[in-house]
């Protein structure tokens, strides 16, 4: 287990001062480019297709990703979307951003029609 400040800047986890990163060395699959101290921009986000399964009353939806079956995202509206009042149904196609950080928590960026 990496529960130390040498991997958690080698990983590229940022982390305030006095804590450490605390993800088993296997785990520890964050892209080596982002750097330490660095946000994340738009390119290190992964995207992936699904279909929404739920709407919940509190603006965030359940979707089914393609590549995987038994993968369930939540996710939320990204804010153009919501801008624009783009209404997504259960049912519709999708597109999501995830961050390499948390793969169960999306945005959803695009409506398939």
């Amino acid at each position: 287990m990496a529960y130390n400040e040498e991997c958690a800047l080698e990983c590229g986890i940022p982390f305030a001062p006095g804590q450490f990163h605390s993800l088993p060395d296997d785990l520890c699959m964050v892209p080596e480019r982002l750097a330490f101290g660095r946000t994340m921009s738009r390119e290190d986000c992964i995207e992936v297709t699904g279909k929404v399964l739920e709407k919940f009353p509190s603006g965030l939806f359940s979707v089914q990703l393609d590549q995987d079956e038994e993968r369930v995202i939540l996710a939320h509206l990204a804010g153009k979307l919501r801008r624009h009042r783009i209404r997504v149904l259960a049912g519709d196609r999708v597109t999501l951003e995830m961050s390499p950080y948390d793969l169960t928590k999306g945005r959803i960026t695009y409506r398939h029609k």
